[in-house]
């Protein structure tokens, strides 16, 4: 943009451009239409204006869980045995976990509650930097009132539909168990790390 401003009485124009400054001394025999062709003749044949924009967004961070089936059959629990849960994780950030027992046991789902199963739970968590976490802990830490197992976390890792594990081994029982149907509930929770 051009700007033509009458600076004194000695009429003095001052042009102004943001490539260029120009200054033009006016006088009777400088035609006023002679001025204007002189104006537009410094001006560049193709001036270029430029704008840069900067484009930003936003990505929630998030984690996933996802398994075949939720429930587990272990067996014959008066026997010596093991079991593995496999599934899928995935969170776009560092993450944490926890890992909750409703009954920190095998327990009597019947009349008999006060008659339990104790076991061993080992998790495995793959991230996709290679470096799985793992951690292990008994049922009776798990349990969600008195619970006292600490889990890792992922450190600055995060995991795109990763393969995770966790592994349960008990030792039978070592006098006899009433019959019937043993049970316990696990809750593993997968959460962003803060």
């Amino acid at each position: 943009m051009f700007c033509l401003t009458k600076r004194s009485v000695m009429r003095f124009f001052q042009i102004t451009h943001p490539n260029y400054h120009v200054e033009v001394q006016a006088s009777r025999t400088l035609p006023k239409l002679a001025l204007a062709a002189l104006i537009f003749a410094t001006a560049p044949a193709h001036a270029d204006d430029r704008v840069t924009l900067e484009l930003t967004g936003i990505k929630d961070a998030s984690c996933g869980v996802s398994m075949s089936s939720a429930t587990v059959d272990l067996g014959r629990v008066d026997l010596a045995g093991r079991a593995t849960v496999s599934f899928t994780i995935a969170c776009n950030t560092p993450f944490a976990y926890g890992l909750v027992s409703q009954y920190g046991a095998l327990t009597h789902d019947g009349a008999n509650a006060e008659a339990k199963v104790r076991y061993r739970v080992t998790t495995t968590l793959q991230t996709t930097d290679g470096a799985p976490i793992s951690d292990s802990c008994e049922s009776a830490a798990l349990k969600n009132e008195t619970h006292s197992c600490a889990f890792s976390t992922s450190g600055d890792a995060i995991a795109a539909g990763e393969p995770a594990h966790v592994n349960i081994v008990w030792d039978g029982a070592k006098d006899t168990l009433p019959a019937g149907i043993y049970k316990d509930e696990l809750i593993f929770t997968l959460y962003p790390r803060t």
